[in-house]
């Protein structure tokens, strides 16, 4: 059952079967008369549903069931207890040795009584009252049963006497009972409260007792922040509110020690404006003090002036963002007991406007800079600005000069190409407005270089020159400025597939790239690898990348291939039936032509001065009569039996050979053949100076053979 203003906290158990709607009705009860003859009747209060369950879902597994006794709030699905109250702390104070004394009384057993004749109704005997006309509420005396507490915190333990021969729903202000227990009569205990509550209203039963307990708990004061808003005057009454109209009403003052009370405080009205920024915002109130102690007023912004029993605010608006909001003006007494009224004020602000931006285009590698103006009606606004770049990296800070108008800067470093949908926007703290625009990012291809370390230069070129049959490592690096993924490539030039082999490196593995990235990781990555030659045949080699977005770059080199290391060296003789057409020969036609473009490409001479490029031409070379042979024609057949040799793979470039018969490695190949070949090419060689080179390349080609007078054999 509940009276008037009693609340019940209601936990329903739904069965597993329930469908459809649950309602929650009223029910009528036999409340009215006496309980004479007849008894009490029903006064006809309609019955009316208070809640609708409706049942959705799949039923649980476990339903909640409640019985009789079943704990709510301690149950583990709700996990809560309700603190009990301990033995009061404290006493009500006697306002009559307050100096000066004041009305009331410092009886605990709080009486609901009927007073007098016909409908009036009081408090210890005491008729309350309810209105006071036009009399400003803080001027209003106390009642004749009034109570005083004092010291915040303290717990009072009180009685709530019903001598009447009605119902009377309790109902103090300000702080929650704890009920303990009803007496009838007093002392003599009918019900204990079999649970710790605490509740805002109990129906106390004619002629009984309800025993309770109350702490004086404090709360801040308006501003939420400042403690003391349990001090003042706190009303109780009973909730039928005809009875507290005609006198069953009274208040429990919370006071100092002494019985000094807070002071009051209150504003004219609730607010101020709206008022443009830079006007004066004003505002008028009351203050009073109970006892008449001084009091002190401040303001939580503004100025606040201090009159008689009045005061007045004002403020100068524009001095900051976000001015409209509440403002607080406290009172607070000689003994720091504090009050505070509050009001609204309302601040018009006028919202900065940008300027629109211009569309921007620019490389993945390079920074792009951006710059727009605003202007703002409210001069004194400081504002900020950001520029969410359209790359999904979020809002970024934008630089900002105030003026008339202001400047809105900043650059951003894209991470990628693409067309990004860019947001300019600067805001005053309270209103914001924004621009878009486009950034066309355009891709830089990546950068491919090989390294050529170990390569000599050949006709001025960077050459690789190697052995077939013998594997050699490659090394290519590539850079890009953008965040892409590459696909990096080496081709040998030596027939399909092409290319050869391929490695894809991934931005952020193991996903791929994806467009208009928003993360700025430029490339920098290494393809290294090694590769077999296995014909004797110049040729030109590859390394090459591509992007993400299709840019690509590449280099190339050239590559000489000779046949297997530690092949012997011939003398003109075998060369010449290598060369003749016909008979056993060692090498096919194909390997003889390689040799012989080996031989043209690393040659000064063969063929820019004399020509070998066939293999009957090469035969001509090298098939002359030593005894009627000039010096020249001796020194290029020598010469092409070397190059031929080289190709062969007789020879490394860069090894030391004996060139003057002494048994010791004196000059590289590479050397003594530039060397012959300048004096071969240089028409003011004397005979001298082409004996000796021809002597010298003579060396080279028997350094496998065993010779006696001019015979030499392999």
């Amino acid at each position: 059952m509940l009276g008037p203003g009693e609340r019940a906290d209601v936990v329903a158990a739904i069965p597993a079967s329930a469908t459809g709607t649950a309602t929650l009705w009223t029910l009528d009860f036999k409340r009215q008369g006496t309980g004479g003859n007849g008894g009490q009747k029903f006064v006809n209060i309609p019955t009316v549903p208070v809640a609708h369950l409706a049942m959705t879902g799949t039923p649980a597994a476990n339903p909640y069931t409640i019985s009789a006794g079943t704990p709510l709030l301690t149950n583990p699905s709700v996990g809560k207890s309700v603190e009990a109250l301990g033995a009061a702390t404290a006493h009500f104070l006697d306002p009559a040795t307050f100096s000066p004394a004041k009305k009331g009384m410092g009886i605990e057993d709080i009486q609901l009584t009927a007073t007098g004749s016909g409908t009036a109704t009081g408090i210890n005997g005491k008729q309350g009252s309810h209105d006071f006309g036009n009399t400003d509420y803080t001027l209003v005396d106390h009642m004749d049963s009034s109570r005083y507490a004092a010291h915040i915190g303290d717990t009072l333990e009180l009685t709530v006497s019903n001598t009447t021969q009605a119902h009377h729903p309790f109902h103090p202000h300000g702080f929650s009972m704890q009920p303990i227990d009803f007496e009838k009569p007093l002392g003599t205990v009918v019900y204990t409260f079999p649970q710790h509550e605490f509740v805002d209203t109990v129906d106390i039963p004619d002629n009984t007792t309800m025993r309770y307990r109350v702490r004086l708990d404090d709360r801040p004061l308006m501003d939420g922040v400042t403690p003391g808003g349990a001090m003042g005057r706190w009303v109780f009454h009973c909730h039928i509110f005809f009875h507290a109209v005609f006198g069953m009403i009274s208040e429990i003052t919370v006071t100092d020690g002494s019985g000094n009370e807070k002071p009051d405080v209150n504003a004219d009205d609730v607010q101020v404006g709206p008022i443009d920024k830079g006007q004066v915002a004003t505002m008028t109130g009351t203050f009073h003090d109970f006892e008449g102690d001084n009091v002190t007023l401040t303001a939580s912004k503004g100025t606040v002036t201090k009159g008689n029993g009045t005061w007045s605010w004002s403020y100068t608006t524009g001095q900051a963002p976000g001015e409209t909001g509440l403002v607080y003006i406290t009172a607070t007494d000689a003994g720091g007991k504090k009050d505070q009224a509050a009001f609204e004020l309302v601040v018009t602000n006028n919202a900065p406007v940008l300027a629109s931006v211009a569309n921007g285009s620019t490389n993945e590698a390079s920074i792009l800079n951006v710059s727009t103006t605003f202007t703002d009606a409210d001069a004194s606004d400081v504002h900020t600005g950001t520029i969410d770049w359209g790359d999904g990296n979020g809002p970024k800070p934008a630089s900002i000069t105030e003026g008339s108008p202001g400047t809105l800067l900043a650059s951003h470093h894209y991470g990628d190409n693409g067309t990004f949908h860019a947001t300019a926007t600067v805001s005053d703290g309270e209103a914001t407005d924004s621009r878009s625009f486009d950034v066309v990012v355009a891709n830089i291809s990546p950068d491919a270089t090989m390294d050529k370390s170990g390569t000599v230069l050949v006709n001025g070129v960077p050459t690789f020159l190697v052995h077939a049959n013998q594997a050699i490592v490659f090394k290519g690096q590539v850079t890009d400025p953008g965040s892409d993924d590459l696909i990096t490539a080496w081709d040998w030039g030596d027939g399909p597939p092409s290319p050869d082999e391929w490695q894809t490196s991934l931005v952020n593995p193991p996903g791929a790239d994806p467009p208009n990235s928003p993360s700025i990781q430029p490339r920098n990555v290494t393809h290294q690898t090694s590769h077999t030659f296995t014909s004797v045949c110049p040729g030109a080699i590859s390394f090459a990348a591509t992007d993400d977005d299709a840019g690509t770059d590449s280099e190339a080199a050239n590559v000489i291939v000779s046949g297997p290391a530690g092949t012997k060296a011939k003398n003109s003789g075998w060369w010449q039936q290598e060369l003749r057409g016909y008979g056993n020969r060692t090498y096919t036609d194909a390997q003889r032509d390689c040799f012989l473009l080996d031989a043209s490409a690393l040659s000064s001479v063969f063929n820019e001065t004399r020509d070998a490029s066939t293999q009957a031409k090469a035969y001509d070379v090298i098939a002359i009569f030593g005894l009627l042979s000039d010096a020249r024609m001796k020194l290029d057949r020598e010469l092409l039996v070397a190059w031929l040799n080289y190709a062969a793979g007789a020879f490394d470039f860069n090894t030391l050979y004996d060139t003057n018969g002494d048994g010791t490695a004196d000059t590289s190949f590479a050397t003594a053949m530039t060397q012959a070949e300048s004096v071969r090419n240089n028409p003011a060689s004397s005979s001298d100076q082409l004996r000796t080179q021809y002597q010298r390349v003579l060396a080279l080609n028997q350094k496998d053979q065993q010779c006696i007078l001019i015979l030499c054999v392999s």
